[in-house]
């Protein structure tokens, strides 16, 4: 093999390089504790590696089990980012909602 045709690598496997490293690189990051597992930076790193690997099958070599497994971590992410998304709102109306009750506290106790 000449050092030429190493370089020569296929499009679609360069995608789904791209991906693999996303993986490994917030798996890592994860035990690290650098990126918690519950951040919406996590599961938007998995989702994107998930596409790009799902890509990478499509163009490529196709794999149904590695492309069920990416469908399942595309599904996953999704689950994940909407939790948080949930979690998120949740607290912005429980800070609204103790900011009113503390409103009214000081309200009625300036009245008389």
């Amino acid at each position: 093999m000449a050092s030429s045709d190493f370089l020569a690598v296929p499009i679609w496997d360069l995608i789904g390089l791209i991906g693999a490293t996303i993986y490994v690189g917030s798996y890592i990051l994860s035990a690290l504790d650098t990126l918690p597992s519950q951040s919406w930076q996590y599961y938007a790193l998995k989702l994107v590696a998930a596409f790009l690997v799902l890509g990478s099958l499509m163009g490529g070599s196709f794999n149904l089990a590695s492309a069920v497994i990416q469908v399942f971590f595309v599904g996953v992410s999704l689950l994940g980012l909407g939790l948080h998304w949930g979690r998120k709102q949740r607290l912005r109306a429980c800070e609204r909602s103790r900011a009113s009750l503390h409103l009214d506290e000081f309200a009625k106790e300036h009245e008389a």
